[in-house]
């Protein structure tokens, strides 16, 4: 594997090469999705 390299935008990556998007899943994003998204149910968001 390659090394690591931070902060490259799509437009930068060359032939070949790739990246990966990495995020952790926060409560609150769970909480605006289903507001957005307009499904509320207790059974999708209820702890």
């Amino acid at each position: 594997m390659g090394a690591l390299i931070e902060n490259r935008t799509f437009d930068e990556l060359g032939l070949g090469e790739s990246a990966v998007l990495e995020r952790t899943l926060s409560w609150e994003d769970i909480e605006l999705f289903a507001v957005v998204s307009g499904d509320v149910n207790p059974a999708h968001v209820d702890a």
